[in-house]
């Protein structure tokens, strides 16, 4: 094969030329650690390099989102414990303003401290983050969430809405929560119902928050109770409670006879002083009646002739009185015209019926004279009844037909009427001697007691009171059953008609909570339902307090979880980061030994076929001739 000088020439400079540009490729991959330097140096290796680069450049804005996430969590938790201590400040207060040596002044010291922590806690509710937006108002980062309408009335116009961050690629994580759900999802009273005194009370009740033992039990049931008190009576045939007597003498038979039914001699506090207005009724039918006043210092006995001289009554009898009675006092002349119910001889009710009575409204009491008269008139079913205040004389009529009880209402108490009356019988309704109280249960969603499963209305199947002790509502004894899984405590002396509600809890927000803990101790405490009022405030306060406090709580374990969940997301993405940097390294970078070991056989064979080209370029013919 023959050479041309020319093929000679261009095979050693593409020889220089080839190991020229490996050497130079060698080298360039030395000087930048990595293996491949364009794509063509390895497709396959420069597409998974590309691919594990994005994957690693993404991971590393995790970590920046898990910085800003660590940051805006780290605030609210900051916030949340404020407003932590400013609730454990409120309860500390409300437990000092039990201390019954405090004055009002001293009260109101403590009410201006709870003020300026309401103030605060409304700022701490409007909080905002780095960034100028607002933390508890949802998605409406821009909106103030919360601001007062009225005293103690807080409108939230945010939304319920959390904003979230995305600390890795399957994994938003919450970074705020709605004020709703820190502010006002409290629930009042223990969390399942709540005890509450009626603003109304004349007495001095005092509820506790009660228990629950079975919340199946309670949920099953209308979850809306009242607790209502009536107080006890005396309730006695009507005899005479002063020391007036009244002695009858017939004066005229034939009259006497047609009367026929005796008569009931009523008597009432006079307009003047020591006297007295006796009120003589024939209780013929229809019975008629007379009333006159009696001075009890004139000489006695004062003589009363019935023998148609007075008034409408034509009784053919003679009546003398002697000493001082009292109002109720009340005297029946029998057919025989003997006075049966003298203090020798007090009067044992004629009939069958039995009169009892409660009083369920205090108040009306108090204005009334607190002294009922009783009476029953007719020759037989329906009888007719009056009830008589005998201090004012106002009166009621009603008829009553023996074999259902029949419940009256008069000057704020109830009064009971069963079995059979005769024509004459009366009772005196009094005050009792001893201070007590009984109570009835009601659904106040149909209005009917518990205790009689019929309308309620004082009975005497109420159960009696005995303070401190605990109220079940779960039927006792006889009583129709009934079982709703609850109980609560009574502690002091109510009031006739007093009630205290056992209803569901309900949300109650924390501002709320606060302003009626001020109101509390604004209020006066100079009677003995004023301190009763103030202190059931209290309690409320308190249970109120703690349920606000665990909300915080929850959401503060809340916010800590989602710390922690972040804090692991990032060591996590830390550990894919090595891992990246690891892949990308084993792909991409330069095995020096081998590339050095390279560079120098490469650039010994350059040298080679440098020095051999220059020795062939020096070959020609002309040197041999």
């Amino acid at each position: 094969m023959r050479i041309s000088t020319s093929m000679l020439f261009d095979k050693g400079v593409a020889s220089i030329q080839q190991q020229t540009a490996d050497w130079i490729k060698t080298q360039q991959q030395v000087s930048s650690g990595r293996r491949i330097l364009t794509p063509s140096d390895d497709p396959v290796a420069a597409a998974r390099v590309l691919e594990v680069s994005q994957s690693q450049s993404l991971n590393k804005q995790f970590d920046v989102n898990t910085g800003t996430a660590t940051s805006k969590l780290g605030l609210e938790d900051s916030i949340l414990n404020s407003i932590g201590n400013l609730i454990q400040n409120a309860q500390t207060t409300a437990v000092y303003a039990g201390n019954a040596s405090l004055t009002s002044s001293d009260r109101a010291a403590l009410a201006t401290e709870l003020r300026s922590n309401y103030q605060e806690l409304l700022g701490l509710a409007n909080s905002t983050d780095g960034n100028g937006q607002y933390m508890f108002s949802g998605y409406k980062g821009d909106t103030r969430p919360f601001g007062e309408t009225a005293p103690g009335v807080m409108a939230y116009s945010g939304d319920e809405g959390q904003r979230l961050i995305q600390i890795s690629p399957s994994r938003q994580i919450p970074v705020s929560d709605s004020g709703s759900s820190v502010f006002q999802q409290i629930k009042n009273g223990n969390g399942t119902f709540v005890s509450r005194a009626a603003t109304t009370n004349a007495g001095a009740g005092i509820v506790d928050p009660g228990t629950v033992s079975d919340p199946a039990k309670w949920n099953a049931g209308s979850k809306d109770y009242s607790i209502r008190f009536a107080a006890n009576t005396d309730v006695k045939p009507s005899s005479n409670f002063g020391t007036g007597a009244v002695a009858a003498t017939i004066n005229n038979a034939a009259a006497w006879s047609a009367s026929g039914s005796g008569l009931k001699i009523a008597v009432a506090a006079g307009a003047a002083v020591n006297t007295f207005d006796y009120t003589i009724t024939d209780l013929a039918v229809p019975p008629h009646s007379f009333t006159f006043n009696y001075d009890t210092t004139l000489a006695p006995p004062v003589t009363v002739n019935l023998d148609g001289t007075l008034g409408t009554i034509n009784a053919g009898i003679s009546l003398d009185l002697t000493g001082v009675p009292l109002p109720g006092d009340g005297f029946r002349v029998a057919a025989n015209g003997v006075v049966v119910n003298s203090p020798a001889s007090p009067k044992t009710n004629g009939g069958t019926v039995a009169v009892t009575a409660g009083i369920v409204d205090q108040a009306a009491w108090n204005a009334g004279g607190k002294n009922l008269l009783v009476s029953f008139a007719g020759a037989g079913a329906p009888f007719t009844f009056t009830v008589t205040d005998t201090v004012s004389g106002a009166n009621t009529t009603g008829s009553y037909t023996p074999g259902t009880p029949l419940t009256q209402s008069f000057e704020g108490a109830d009064i009971v009427f069963n079995g059979t009356p005769v024509a004459g019988d009366s009772f005196v309704v009094a005050p009792s001697a001893t201070a007590g109280w009984t109570y009835d249960i009601i659904n106040n969603k149909t209005n009917n007691s518990l205790l009689t499963s019929g309308a309620s209305g004082w009975s005497s199947n109420w159960r009696t009171y005995t303070s401190g002790q605990t109220i079940p509502l779960t039927s006792q004894g006889t009583e129709p059953a009934f079982d709703f899984g609850v109980s609560t405590k009574i502690e002091g002396n109510p009031a006739g008609g007093d009630q205290f509600t056992v209803k569901a809890s309900q949300n109650e927000d924390l501002f709320t909570t606060l302003h009626n803990l001020i109101t509390a101790l604004e209020a006066g405490v100079g009677t003995p339902a004023a301190a009763a009022s103030y202190q059931n405030n209290l309690n409320l306060a308190m249970t109120s307090l703690s349920n606000a406090q665990t909300s915080v709580l929850t959401v503060r374990a809340a916010v800590g979880s989602r710390m922690k969940e972040v804090d692991s997301v990032k060591s996590t993405g830390e550990d894919l980061q090595l891992q990246y940097q690891q892949t990308i390294s084993g792909l991409q970078d330069l095995d020096y030994a081998k590339s050095i070991t390279d560079l120098t056989r490469q650039k010994a064979s350059l040298e080679a076929a440098q020095q051999s080209f220059v020795k062939i370029q020096g070959l020609s013919l002309f040197n041999y001739m």
